[in-house]
């Protein structure tokens, strides 16, 4: 039969019903599809109210509460922006289970800003048999119930806690569940939960989480690590941390945000055994986002024949020990690596390994991996892989990636990382403020100068806080066989201009000299640093071609009034004399300050154009020639600061130099520095004119904004 639940004590008076009344939500008996009744025992949305739930606090006095259309908790003080000490229940009415032989426990929710080292610990479901009520719960005997415990990355993805089932011993008597959720001064997590609900009948949610190792894997074998690391598990062979799922990857850090302290310790993401019988050909793939690389050793997929219960006791070979260090935390690499013919035939276990020391380390996000049949394709990078001799002209733009370029550390510690999307070099940690020292080199692959009579280096850097010229130089070598240290370097460039701020880079353009001519040759980037005080050396954009130096440097923007083809640098990705190319305009259509921001919509580049509270500011293209018709144009509009933006996209005529009477759109307002927003403009030109398209930048508010390609077409 049916088996209602009752609440006991003062609960049980205040929601009492009779059998011709209908029993009042969240309260009633729900009926799945086709025909298979189910019993709800407890039903709270917490989408107005908390219900029959109550809160309760132990220490200090944050309360769970209704915000969002759910049930909140932080001991997070947003008006003093401090954490806080602070425990706090969220207790269930207490239920009869006297006719109940199963039942489980489900709840959506959203965790955020939890150390990595504390989630468990302090966010709990619990349950017990002895609650007296009345928010006594430091009285009552509470089992934790292990649940689906994930920390999300955003505040729009839900995760479910699965159907926990509540112990056996349970059924018979009285039961209440709660949350509980604890915080400290070092950090505050916040919690919030929806949907709570306790059902008759067997839950299906596994306590190892997919993690269980359930026997050998076949292939094709794949792991997205998107909620669980499946049927991985982390060891940690030495120190603390251990991988995490975050993000939406399986993450391993030894930095933690919250206290800017980083822990020693080295860590393994173990596969389950996978068989290679009978498969000839076999590659693994997976995407990642490395950052902060302090050495490529640190970060490596491993391979074992010979696992049995342990990572530290296992024979591990790397397969990859060099990844491409990222430049922000969207753009992710792909990485294939075909697994050697020996392993053929056996079964493997496969590792990735993560170490750092207690000074600085990295932060390595996986996601997508596989292991499937075949060999590895093109689509799929093989990091750091020297693709043979270079010949002119050879670029690398040091964007996302070393490209064929290696870095070599020589002395002390140290080493070239791509951020900021260039190659940088510097001995200064800025979370710890200390300066280590160390000489690391940037070494180009092979380069032929085989049949060329003349050459070039071209590239792009930003130098701060020089020290000595000599801490900062372009090599050349015909020597190199396998190490910097070893090779004979001649400088070909042992001067660099001090930069004044991180946004305006220095172009330099070098002729090689005639002795190189049809050699081959490796350029390296030679940086030092003491333990006192060292530099910043960002460098882009090298290449090397055929010519001398200054024969191609036509960067200026010219001064002849074009049409709608001659429309260049929409995307604001060339500039000239601190300027977006093409973006100046003759007379005073043009009147915002302009400077380059790599905060982009796409590319490396967008224009940020400032802002006045006293008056509109215009970003002008440079006059140009329309005939009639109907133009369209379009661009990318974001905030540069929390103070929002507004923008109008126009045009103004030009006559003799003078403008005319500006011809505006609407307004898009609102804009916020989290979010690019799409803005289109459609006018008519009804004779042909010179004209500045021009978007203002609205005084109201007056703050800086970012715009990024900007185009225009014509029906």
């Amino acid at each position: 039969m049916k088996k209602h639940f009752s609440f006991i004590f003062a609960v049980a008076a205040a929601f009492a019903f009779t059998a011709c009344e209908d029993i009042p939500a969240p309260y009633e008996i729900n009926n799945n599809g086709g025909g298979t009744e189910t019993d709800v025992l407890l039903s709270e949305s917490f989408a107005t109210s908390l219900g029959s739930f109550q809160s309760v606090t132990t220490v200090a006095d944050y309360n769970w509460a209704v915000s969002y259309s759910c049930a909140q908790v932080t001991g997070y003080d947003s008006s003093t922006k401090e954490n806080n000490d602070a425990e706090s229940w969220l207790v269930s009415p207490v239920m009869d289970f006297s006719e109940v032989t199963s039942a489980h426990v489900s709840f959506d929710y959203i965790l955020r800003y939890a150390l990595a080292s504390t989630v468990a610990a302090n966010h709990q479901l619990l349950v017990s048999s002895d609650y007296q009520g009345k928010g006594k719960v430091g009285e009552a005997t509470w089992e934790p119930l292990d649940f689906n415990l994930v920390q999300g990355s955003d505040w729009d993805t839900w995760y479910s806690s699965g159907n926990v089932n509540i112990p056996q011993k349970y059924m018979g008597g009285n039961v209440t569940v709660a949350l509980r959720y604890k915080s400290t001064t070092a950090k505050a997590s916040t919690w919030e939960v929806k949907n709570f609900l306790v059902v008759e009948g067997e839950g299906d949610y596994d306590p190892n989480g997919g993690g269980e190792d359930e026997g050998v894997k076949t292939l094709p074998y794949s792991e997205a690590f998107e909620t669980t690391l499946g049927g991985f598990k982390s060891e940690t062979t030495s120190g603390s941390g251990e991988w995490i799922i975050d993000f939406k990857t399986a993450k391993a850090t030894g930095y933690d945000n919250a206290s800017k302290l980083t822990t020693a310790g080295s860590y393994y993401l173990v596969s389950p055994e996978i068989s290679l019988s009978g498969v000839s050909e076999a590659y693994v793939s997976y995407e990642y986002i490395l950052r902060y690389n302090k050495s490529d050793d640190n970060q490596q997929l491993f391979i074992s024949t010979d696992y049995t219960d342990g990572a530290s006791t296992a024979t591990w070979t790397p397969l990859c020990r060099k990844h491409t260090e990222g430049v922000d935390w969207t753009t992710f690499e792909k990485c294939q690596i075909d697994i050697p013919a020996e392993y053929m035939g056996k079964t493997i276990r496969l590792a990735f390994y993560y170490n750092t020391n207690n000074v600085s380390g990295s932060t390595w996000e996986v996601k997508n991996f596989s292991v499937q049949q075949g060999k590895a394709t093109a689509g799929g990078d093989k990091p750091g892989e020297d693709e043979g001799v270079k010949t002119l002209p050879y670029e690398e733009a040091f964007t996302s990636s070393m490209g064929a370029f290696v870095n070599q550390t020589t002395s002390g510690s140290g080493a070239w990382v791509i951020d900021f999307k260039t190659a940088k070099a510097t001995g200064y940690d800025n979370a710890s403020q200390v300066t280590t020292a160390g000489s690391y080199y940037l070494v180009s692959p092979e380069i032929s100068l085989a049949g060329i009579s003349e050459a070039y280096v071209s590239y792009e850097y930003i130098l701060r806080y020089n020290r000595a010229d000599d801490n900062q130089q372009l090599l050349i070598s015909a020597d190199y066989t396998d190490a910097a240290s070893t090779a004979t370097w001649t400088p070909l460039c042992q001067k660099h201009t001090e930069g004044v701020d991180w946004t305006t880079f220095e172009k330099k353009q070098i002729n090689i000299p005639a002795e190189y001519m049809g050699k081959t040759i490796r350029l390296a980037f030679y940086y030092n640093t003491n333990n006192v005080s060292g530099s910043t050396w960002e460098v882009k954009n090298f290449s090397i071609k055929s010519g001398k130096a200054g024969d191609n440097n036509d960067d200026e923007p010219s001064t002849e009034i074009g049409g709608l083809e001659d429309f260049a640098n929409g995307d604001f990705e060339t500039w000239s004399n601190n300027a977006p190319l093409n973006w100046k305009t003759a007379s005073t259509a043009g009147n915002a300050s302009l400077s380059q921001s790599t905060d982009a919509h796409s590319g490396s580049y967008s224009v940020k154009v400032g802002g006045s509270a006293s008056a509109n500011k215009r970003l002008g293209y440079k006059e140009m020639k329309l005939t009639p018709g109907t133009y369209t144009v379009k661009f990318y509009a974001k905030a540069a600061t929390n103070a929002g933006g507004s923008v109008r996209p126009g045009y103004v005529p030009i006559k003799d130099g003078t403008v005319g009477a500006y011809v505006y759109g609407e307004y898009t307002n609102g804009l916020t520095e989290n979010d690019w927003t799409l803005v289109t403009h459609q006018f008519e030109i009804k004779e042909e004119s010179v004209c500045c398209l021009v978007i203002m930048n609205s005084k109201n508010p007056g703050a800086d904004i970012l715009i990024d390609d900007f185009s225009i077409s014509k029906q």
